[in-house]
């Protein structure tokens, strides 16, 4: 059957200040959007854009939807949210200038954010006094341009730190670009690079995963070793010295264990060990270690106190740490006075805490900002908590929150579905429709089509209040 254009009005009661038909809502029931007629159902439909990964930077936030466009709020001085302004937003605004891209990874830094691209190539924009945008310039720009001299190669994976970047590359090897007083481009030297150069002393091995941190960075090797260089004051490079380094170094202390994956916080590091332990060096004034103590550490110590559970994910923040469960339950710790351990207190912790108000949502992502973190629900809502002064929590204010709270247009599409006869009303909502329809949608937000037994485009609605 061809597609069917609908037009309709619907009139609803008043609830407030935004429009939402509540007569049958209560728990959303998923629904695909074709089907079987559901009456006096609140159900999900799932339509084009859901969101499918989350990136934290130092005082805003990204999110990747799944028809690959980039979304942003949270601070916006040097243009870190792509929309071609300088002015913060408290809600999410999409990253222009992306030519029709597919965006597959993103990344937030300090000030600055990355998009890699479906062909491999590298998208940044925001601050870049340091080179961090890698194209060539030390320009702040406010949309996305392309980093350069990355020789035709294919990037995987981007990592954005403090005030530099790092891509990996399909041949294993590490490209790096910005910020070097520390020497976190890994080359050898102390100068700064406004265009990507490779990471030296890797011995031929082939890395399968980045991270960058605020002045230093780490790799994780198919072997399950790590590496990292750069600044090293307080022993965020893991090789049991405080002395920073210009080229990669291993972490020592690992115990054999096979890493799976690595973070990178303002100065400290987490690894992700096969048994799904999570071990962390460097800063510890803040308890972000995990392991019961302020003490810092020049190799890896356990995090305690995560109850025997499996860690799936871990993220790295200024001076806090994430970590998921793989009950979908997020774990955190460290420096908590703007509430980012999301546990409904400003507590430091030294061992994790649960972070609460979730609603039972299992989470599928997590991301960890400066002072702020983010959670991605298997539902597709985004959830934050921690500072907000310049909006990075995205729901329309500028108030911290101790507790987690929704990123406002990352809503699981609710619909109420009433079984109707044509022209009958219910009480909500009175519509006169053909026979040939039988299902009435009213969507909560946002213009949807919805079908019984074949898809319809979407449509816009009119209401009345």
């Amino acid at each position: 059957m061809s597609p069917v254009a609908v037009s309709w009005a619907a009139t609803t009661h008043n609830t407030g200040d935004t429009w939402n038909i509540s007569t049958f809502c209560t728990t959303p029931t998923p629904l695909p959007a074709t089907g079987t007629t559901h009456g006096g159902t609140c159900v999900a439909l799932n339509l084009t854009r859901t969101i499918t990964a989350i990136a934290a930077g130092g005082y805003h936030s990204l999110a990747l939807a799944s028809d690959g466009t980039v979304w942003a709020w949270g601070h916006n001085n040097d243009g870190e949210l792509g929309n071609g302004t300088t002015t913060a937003s408290t809600t999410p605004v999409q990253a222009q200038g992306l030519g029709g891209r597919t965006i597959t990874a993103i990344a937030a830094g300090g000030y600055h954010s990355l998009a890699l691209a479906s062909d491999g190539t590298v998208w940044a924009w925001g601050h870049n006094n340091d080179g961090e945008l890698g194209n060539g310039t030390t320009t702040a720009s406010t949309t996305p341009v392309q980093a350069q001299g990355l020789g035709g190669r294919t990037i995987t994976a981007i990592a954005a730190g403090g005030y530099h970047s790092l891509a990996l590359a399909s041949d294993g090897t590490v490209w790096a670009w910005g910020h070097n007083n520390d020497g976190e481009l890994g080359n050898g030297t102390t100068t700064a690079s406004t265009t990507p150069v490779q990471a030296q002393g890797l011995g031929g091995r082939t890395i399968t995963a980045i991270a960058a941190g605020g002045y230093h960075s780490l790799a994780l090797a198919s072997d399950g070793t790590v590496w990292a260089w750069g600044h090293n004051n307080d022993g965020e490079l893991g090789n049991g010295t405080t002395t920073a380094s210009t080229t990669p170094v291993q972490a020592q202390g690992l115990g054999g264990r096979t890493i799976t994956a690595i973070a990178a916080g303002g100065y400290h590091s987490l690894a992700l060990a096969s048994d799904g332990t999570v071990w962390a060096w460097g800063h510890n004034n803040d308890g972000e270690l995990g392991n019961g103590t302020t003490t810092a550490s020049t190799t890896p110590v356990q995090a305690q106190g995560l109850g025997g559970r499996t860690i799936t994910a871990i993220a790295a923040g200024g001076y806090h740490s994430l970590a998921l469960a793989s009950d979908g339950t997020v774990w955190a710790w460290g420096h908590n006075n703007d509430g980012e351990l999301g546990n409904g207190t400003t507590t430091a912790s030294t061992t994790p805490v649960q972070a609460q108000g979730l609603g039972g949502r299992t989470i599928t992502a997590i991301a960890a900002g400066g002072y702020h973190s983010l959670a991605l629900a298997s539902d597709g809502t985004v959830w934050a908590w921690g500072h907000n002064n310049d909006g990075e929590l995205g729901n329309g204010t500028t108030t911290a929150s101790t507790t987690p709270v929704q990123v406002q247009g990352s809503n699981t599409d609710m619909f109420d579905v009433p079984v109707i006869n044509p022209g009958v009303a219910l009480g909500l909502i009175t519509l006169g429709l053909g026979a040939a329809v039988t299902m009435l949608v009213i969507h909560r937000r946002r213009t949807a089509g919805a079908g019984h037994r074949h898809p319809l485009p979407r449509t816009e609605r009119t209401r009345t209040r």
